[in-house]
Order: structure tokens, then sequence, then C-alpha cells
């Protein structure tokens, strides 16, 4: 489906964004201001699906950071995604 791979694409991008390396955190806050108001209404109730998929499929990880915050942490995987 073209909105998913949208929607990863805009998720791992944020890494990128941010010339993240394996480990890089990035908060779910982070994308709730930035990312999610870019999408439409079909694509912002994708958004949870789709990055449970990259969980899934081991491009990145979730995590709650030091300060308590929910966040993804990139992979191994994921970095090699973002930067093939």
């Amino acid at each position: 489906m073209e909105s998913k791979e949208k929607i990863a694409k805009l998720i791992l991008g944020k890494f990128r964004e941010r010339s993240g390396r394996v480990g890089h955190f990035i908060m779910t806050r982070t994308y709730n201001h930035t990312v999610i108001p870019v999408l439409n209404p079909k694509e912002q109730n994708l958004f949870k699906d789709v990055a449970n998929d990259l969980i899934d499929e081991g491009y990145i990880r979730y995590e709650i950071g030091k300060s308590g915050q929910e966040g993804f942490r990139l992979t191994e995987k994921g970095y090699e995604r973002i930067y093939a």
C-alpha cells in the first residue's frame, strides 16, 4: 500500500534528517508534532500500524528513554535501510 510506504519513509526519514546512527533515539512526541500533522486522516490512523511493522521487521525498537519518554531507537538494520 502506497500510504504505508510513505509513512515508513517519514518515520525512518526523521532519523536520516538528524544524521541518526545505530542506537539513535527519537521521542514519539517528535513524530506527534512533525510527522503526524502532515498526514491525511486515513494515514494518521495507519501511523501506529506502520510503526509496529517497522518494529516487527527490526528497523526500529520501541523504548522508554532515560527521561521516561516513549520513543523509537534505530537498529543496525534500520541504519542500513536509511543509508543504503
